[in-house]
């Protein structure tokens, strides 16, 4: 059963403008002295009457409705100089009336309407495809404006229409519902058809090779896949300009982003398919680095499969992207490692720009290294006050080691320190050996004393003292074993102090822990 709403607001006005006439202006006037003044009443039915009221309407021959209907004088049920009756036929379509003479037409300003009972008895068919048409047939099906089908999608230009059908092209958007019409006329009808419509979607029978390489071709096999307007692949990219495609196969070249996994059919409906089967992404895969603790500028073997696909490789902490390689084949590619290399996983990128990390780490012979101050403090320390200097720059850029800034303190007195806080990394120095820094003397500085102290969270402290070299950087190493008296699990102050000598000015670079 269908659901038929009337607009009951258009129900009210039709009774309190039933016997209200239509105006019609001056304009529609002739020179022949026929004058029409107004018409009536709107919101009548078919079948029943309408009259013309004016001047002179005894010389009008015929009378237009719109729909082409054409009524001549002999068919009015009335006709005297100042009224004209017609009946209106069910052909009658709302729209402007025109009132023939001899002399010329009259064209009323206002558009005459109809309270149309519009009935829709069926509908060609419960399923259906973007793009088909179905035939709505019932009673005064010229009076539907618009149709709607699931999800909001509106048609309102239709194949055709008449008293009995209504074609309707089916929107690529359409999706399966319910669909409802909506008629004019001066009472509104709204008609919900009970019995939804089933819009066709595509499927997928297979799709092939399952494995394969960025940018290779993929076929998607099924049913009704001319309606796909877009593939979207595991890592949600969507290709909508297709190498080919038809009602049964569909060829796309896969995104060089793409991930493994299973792809959806994009309608423009929004409704997706998904595939059963999954692709996989034929990637580069190490199964070993050799040799283990490899020295730094030496050569090692990365051996694998699909190695070929590999473009460049960065090693861990490495400044250097390796682009040319001792040799290289899908199986095996040989390497120099770079001097600023790490121990552990390397970066590929691939020919298509894709970044695979290795499965096995590369082992070297190299002593790891935590930088308190390297161009800048480490994220996890601060600079404190301190005590005893004139001036404590952080970013200072007149004399670095490496780099472009170094640390610059003035001391004032014997004493003076710069105070360093780690925030978080309080157990670092209980992971390495050896203290190291860079320390420049400015002039008059040379041998002067200078000493690193740490300070624990329970108040224990420890130093060691080292001397400063005059005009050049000096390297100082000093092994944390030295600090053995204090908790170095809990370090939560470093002071690099002045040691007995009032005026000392030094840069500070490189202090690192290894």
């Amino acid at each position: 059963m269908k659901k038929v709403f009337s607009n009951k607001i258009g129900l009210i006005l039709s009774y309190l403008f039933l016997m209200v006439l239509l105006p019609s202006c001056e304009d529609d006037d002739v020179d022949n002295g026929v004058e029409l003044l107004s018409f009536g009443p709107s919101g009548v039915r078919h079948g029943e009457q309408v009259q013309f009221i004016g001047n002179n309407l005894d010389r009008v021959d015929t009378v237009e409705l719109a729909g082409d209907i054409m009524i001549p004088k002999a068919e009015f049920v009335s006709q005297s100089n100042e009224v004209i009756e017609v009946i209106i036929p069910k052909e009658t379509e709302e729209g402007y009336v025109i009132l023939h003479t001899s002399e010329g037409m009259i064209t009323t300003k206002t558009k005459l309407s109809f309270n149309v009972p519009v009935e829709v008895s069926s509908f060609s068919t419960s399923v259906v495809k973007p793009g088909s048409n179905i035939t709505f047939r019932g009673n005064y099906m010229n009076w539907v404006e618009s149709v709607v089908f699931a999800s909001n999608v509106t048609v309102t230009d239709f194949e055709s229409k008449s008293m009995t059908e209504l074609v309707v092209k089916v929107p690529p958007e359409a999706q399966t519902g319910l669909i409802t019409l909506y008629s004019g006329g001066t009472e509104p009808v709204t008609i919900e058809m009970d019995e939804e419509l089933e819009v066709v979607l595509p499927t997928i029978s297979s799709i092939s090779p399952l494995s394969l390489k960025h940018a290779d071709h993929l076929t998607v096999t099924g049913t009704d896949l001319d309606l796909v307007s877009g593939i979207r692949f595991p890592d949600d990219s969507v290709v909508s300009n297709f190498i080919s495609q038809s009602e049964s196969s569909i060829v796309v070249e896969v995104p060089i982003t793409s991930t493994s996994g299973s792809i959806e059919l994009i309608m423009p409906s929004t409704v997706e398919v998904e595939s059963t089967d999954e692709i996989s992404i034929i990637l580069p895969v190490t199964t070993s680095i050799a040799p283990e603790l490899a020295e730094l500028e030496d050569d090692v073997t990365i051996t694998g499969t699909d190695l070929d696909l590999i473009k460049s490789i960065t090693f861990k902490a490495s400044a250097v992207t390796i682009t040319e390689f001792i040799s290289k084949s899908p199986t095996q590619i040989v390497v120099t490692i770079p001097k600023d290399a790490k121990s552990g996983a390397l970066t590929y990128k691939t020919i298509n720009d894709f970044e695979v990390i290795s499965e096995v780490n590369a082992s070297l012979n190299v002593s790891e290294v935590y930088y308190v101050y390297d161009d800048a403090l480490n994220a996890n320390w601060q600079l404190w006050d301190g005590w005893g200097t004139e001036l404590k720059d952080a970013a200072n850029t007149e004399q670095p080691k490496t780099g472009s800034r170094a640390i610059k303190v003035i001391y004032n007195n014997d004493y003076g320190a710069i105070q360093l806080h780690p925030v978080t990394d309080v157990d670092v120095f209980n992971k390495f050996n050896t203290i190291v820094l860079s320390v420049y003397g400015m002039a008059g500085t040379e041998g002067n004393s200078m000493a690193i102290e740490l300070l624990d969270a329970n108040g224990g402290r420890a130093e060691s003292t080292f001397t400063v070299k005059e005009g050049e950087y000096k390297e100082v190493e000093i092994p944390i074993s030295n600090y053995a008296s204090i908790d170095l699990t809990q370090i939560n102050e470093v002071y690099i102090k002045n040691y007995g000598v009032t005026d000392n000015a030094v840069y500070i670079d490189d202090f690192q822990l290894k």
